[in-house]
């Protein structure tokens, strides 16, 4: 096993040896995690004490796109999964669609820990994830969320606010995004709507805004059921899959097996791949990691094994 694998396999092993012991044996209801390189807010507690009760009273309630940088679970959870709790990558086994049973996420738009980069050093990731991560700020003011409406973020309530939010947004194509923004042409005063139909085109939306570009079983990161919200120069901008049918009311977020399409994934680790390879200053052929004259090529230069270890790629 390569020290890089060996490295998911021990963090894999090691969740489930502390879960099993806070959970089983030493009989916690709920437990916090976070990774060992976290500095955490001055309200990290009064976020996750006031959202406890939300993830007992409504069972759609865990991740889209599982976490690893501070999360809440409960020992019912923890029953549910321990037992086919996976040998190595433990987090895309959780991302797996019928593991995570179209159950989302609650998080805070502005970040309750930050990854302590001087500590932190490369992980196991191999420093994949700095320059998303490096850029991170905790709050400077504290929040007591116990005295906020959370009962809003219950499904039969968020769906209905969510859902007219993203509508009544402002809908404009990829392309105009991509020659307005930086410019500064869009206004403030409106949030907008981008509808993406496949992982090009949204690459080319996360590229220029700095958002994180991959998919596990069709999931981009911070998606709830194929809306990506985030906020650049002010403005609130919704990424809308093209599968999302809006005009369904709160039904449009009943199952997000009819939004997501998990050769999304394989697509996306395509791009990735052509990033890497697919230049004229390497490779003039067609780019097809199938194809039979690029695979010489790589038989040629002795790198086999580096195209398979890319996994299964989708060209389109």
């Amino acid at each position: 096993m390569a020290k890089s694998v060996r490295n998911y396999f021990y963090i894999s092993q090691h969740y489930k040896w502390s879960l099993d012991k806070v959970f089983n044996q030493m009989n916690y209801k709920t437990v916090i995690i976070t990774e060992d390189d976290l500095d955490l807010s001055n309200d990290f507690f009064s976020y996750f004490s006031a959202t406890q009760r939300l993830l007992y009273e409504d069972p759609s309630i865990w991740t889209d796109f599982f976490p690893g940088l501070g999360w809440m679970m409960t020992s019912k959870l923890w029953a549910e999964l321990s037992s086919n709790w996976p040998n190595i990558y433990w987090d895309d086994w959780m991302r797996q669609t019928d593991v995570r049973k179209d159950r989302v996420c609650i998080r805070p738009e502005i970040s309750r820990t930050l990854h302590n980069m001087q500590v932190a050093g490369k992980g196991s990731s191999n420093g994949l994830f700095k320059n998303y991560l490096m850029s991170i700020r905790l709050p400077t003011e504290s929040v007591e969320f116990s005295l906020l409406d959370l009962d809003r973020l219950k499904k039969e309530n968020f769906d209905v606010q969510f859902g007219k939010m993203v509508t009544e947004a402002k809908e404009i194509s990829v392309a105009e995004l991509l020659a307005k923004q930086p410019k500064g042409k869009l206004s403030a005063e409106s949030a907008y709507r981008i509808v993406y139909k496949d992982p090009r085109e949204y690459r080319r939306i996360a590229n220029q805004f700095k958002l994180m570009t991959d998919f596990r079983m069709g999931v981009p990161r911070t998606a709830y059921f194929g809306v990506v919200t985030f906020m650049h120069n002010n403005i609130r901008f919704y990424l809308v899959h093209a599968n999302l049918k809006l005009e369904e009311g709160c039904a449009a977020f009943n199952s997000s097996s009819k939004i997501y399409d998990v050769e999304w994934e394989k697509m996306s680790r395509y791009l990735d791949f052509a990033e890497v390879y697919c230049k004229p200053s390497r490779w003039k052929g067609k780019c097809d990691p199938k194809d039979a004259a690029m695979i010489d090529w790589f038989d040629k230069k002795r790198l086999r094994k580096r195209l398979e270890s890319w996994g299964e790629l989708k060209a389109f």
